[in-house]
C-alpha cells in the first residue's frame, strides 16, 4: 500500500508515504479498492501485465478526462473506466460481472448503455484506446486533451504496473 501510495499520479514523481494513513488519504479509498482487485486478479494469474496496464490505463483517463468535463464525478470515473476492463481482464461478460456488485443505477447504466456525461466519457476513453479516437466524441473533448490524457494515463499506469508487479 504505502509503494501504491508513492506512485505519484503525475509524470512518474514519486513522494515519501510513511504510515498507512497517509496512504490512504494520498491514494483514497475508491482507488484502493481498485487496486486491491487488480493485485487480486493479477494475484491468480488472470491477468497479464498487459492486461493490467490496459485496465489502469483506462481507469487513469478516464479520470483525467472527468477533471476536464465531469468534474464532480473524477473520482467515480477511475472506477469506472477500472471496471469497464474487467470484461477483458477476467474473460467475461461486463454484464455478468456488474450483476453482483452494488453499484449505483447511473454508473451501472454508464458502463452498460454508455447514457449519461460519466458513460459518454468511458465510451469515449475505450473507443480512442481501442484505436478508433474517430467514434470518441461523445463527450466533447477537445482531440489534443483526449491525446494529452492517454499519454499521461499510459505512464501512469507503466510505472504503478511495475509498481504492483513488485508487490506481487
Amino acid at each position: 500500500m504505502l509503494q501504491l501510495a508513492s506512485v505519484g499520479a503525475a509524470h512518474g514523481m514519486r513522494r515519501t508515504v510513511r504510515t498507512l494513513r497517509e496512504a490512504l488519504v494520498l491514494v483514497g479509498w475508491r482507488r484502493l479498492q481498485s487496486w486491491v482487485c487488480l493485485l487480486l486478479i493479477g494475484g491468480k494469474g488472470q491477468a497479464s501485465a498487459e492486461e493490467m496496464t490496459n485496465a489502469l490505463t483506462r481507469a487513469r483517463m478516464c479520470e483525467l478526462l472527468a477533471h476536464k468535463g465531469v468534474p464532480a464525478q473524477a473520482e467515480t470515473a477511475f472506477i469506472a473506466g477500472m471496471l469497464s476492463g474487467f470484461d477483458s481482464l477476467l474473460n467475461m461478460p461486463l454484464e455478468t460481472i456488474l450483476r453482483d456488485l452494488p453499484l449505483g443505477d447511473d454508473l451501472r447504466s454508464a458502463l452498460l448503455e454508455a447514457e449519461g456525461p460519466l458513460g459518454h466519457l468511458v465510451a469515449d476513453v475505450a473507443d480512442f484506446l481501442l484505436g478508433h479516437p474517430q467514434e470518441a466524441t461523445r463527450s466533447g473533448l477537445d482531440d489534443a486533451v483526449v491525446s494529452t490524457a492517454a499519454l499521461d494515463a499510459l505512464m501512469w499506469s507503466v510505472e504503478t504496473t511495475s509498481t504492483l508487479s513488485e508487490i506481487g
